[in-house]
């Protein structure tokens, strides 16, 4: 069974040895630190693999005694084997697409969901909504799709619920899984590969990392974060607490726009998907040879100050987006890189949903990046 994948704050200066400094300074206003490539070490204490064997060493990972963190227990810890690890770019897709494209998309949106019968179809700048038969579907200029069943179904304010639970929906075992959440994410994850392949969208879904459960007098819903992935690998969609900086010329890490969620009744019947928008690949560049998790966690049991001490609560391969926020200019040319890192995560959620806090390894050049308060 296939699963969906998922206030000011003080940057913590991290000392690292005078020989590499490789984390992301506080100092600095780009966020992104120096960077040291460390791939010419290969034959020295950091574990270099080929991407099919980046969990060769996973048990020992879990057997050595690092001081500077501390892990979960090994059987929430899923990183799944990836077909392969790239330097990826992307780009918006539909950036010159007609009205009329966007038109069409909407109206075969509810079609595709098996929903048939007379829609009212309006046009209002660059969106175009359809509306009928119990569902509304908006589609954006930027291939953005937000479908919403039963108008008048929708989650309202988290302060009016009696309870709040946060599912870390990757960690648990099949039979850990509430029974509506399994049939839930089975549905969203066939209707979310529909309306992709409506808007030309080259990636997948990955497993669903997380979800939010509301209660209200007997009523429950889901929200689910559902994350896009590039041949096995997460793209990032997860937010930090404390921001990530910016980078050059007006590029920065765009998690937002990977954003799609869903909402759903907890026995699996949809009420909302959000479906972020869609890219294109412009290249894929495989990488040879990157850091093992081993290898990874070694180097910062070596770089990070011997004062730290960190409860790490998941560990995942994403790629990190780095890009320009999609607008109303043409979109065409807006491009986005991907680079593969680990990230080491601490959970920081909040009632309206995930935030995490977090050390990134670069795979490639060991670059270590630290979000932590």
């Amino acid at each position: 069974m296939t699963r969906f994948r998922k206030r000011m704050a003080i940057v913590i200066a991290i000392l690292l040895s005078v020989s590499l400094l490789c984390s992301c300074d506080a100092s600095n206003d780009t966020g992104r630190g120096e960077t040291m490539d460390i791939g010419s070490q290969e034959a020295g204490n950091y574990e270099y693999v080929s991407p099919s064997e980046i969990l060769s060493s996973f048990d020992a990972v879990f057997e050595c005694d690092y001081t500077k963190f501390t892990f979960p227990q090994q059987s929430s810890v899923q990183i799944p084997k990836p077909e392969g690890v790239y330097n990826l770019e992307l780009q918006y897709t539909n950036g010159e697409a007609s009205v009329d494209w966007y038109k069409a998309v909407a109206e075969k949106v509810p079609q595709s969901f098996g929903i048939f019968g007379e829609y009212e179809i309006s046009v209002e700048d660059s969106e175009v909504s359809v509306t009928g038969n119990g569902i509304n579907t908006d589609v954006y200029a930027n291939s953005k799709v937000y479908t919403i069943w039963n108008c008048n179904d929708t989650i309202g304010n988290p302060n009016e619920f009696d309870s709040i639970e946060h599912v870390y929906i990757n960690r648990l075992t099949d039979s850990e899984m509430p029974s509506g959440l399994t049939s839930g994410i089975e549905l969203l994850e066939s209707l979310s590969q529909k309306v992709c392949k409506l808007t030309n969208d080259s990636e997948d879904y990955a497993e669903c990392y997380y979800a939010i459960n509301y209660k209200r007098e007997d009523i429950g819903w889901y929200r689910i974060d559902l994350q896009k992935s590039y041949k096995g690998v997460a793209i990032r969609n997860l937010v930090s607490g404390i921001g990530d900086g910016k980078g050059d010329n007006g590029n920065s890490v765009i998690v937002t726009v990977f954003n799609s969620y869903a909402i759903i009744r907890e026995d699996g019947t949809p009420v909302v998907l959000s479906i972020s928008p869609s890219f294109e690949t412009v290249s894929a560049q495989p990488i040879e040879k990157m850091l093992s998790l081993k290898g990874a966690c070694d180097l910062l049991e070596d770089k990070l100050a011997p004062e730290l001490k960190l409860e790490i609560n998941d560990i995942e391969l994403m790629y990190e987006p780095i890009g320009v926020q999609s607008s109303s200019e043409d979109k065409s040319s807006l491009k986005v890189n991907c680079t593969p890192k680990w990230y080491f995560i601490l959970d920081r959620p909040t009632e309206s949903g995930y935030v995490m806090e977090y050390i990134s390894v670069d795979c490639v050049t060991g670059e270590i990046c630290v979000r932590i308060r």
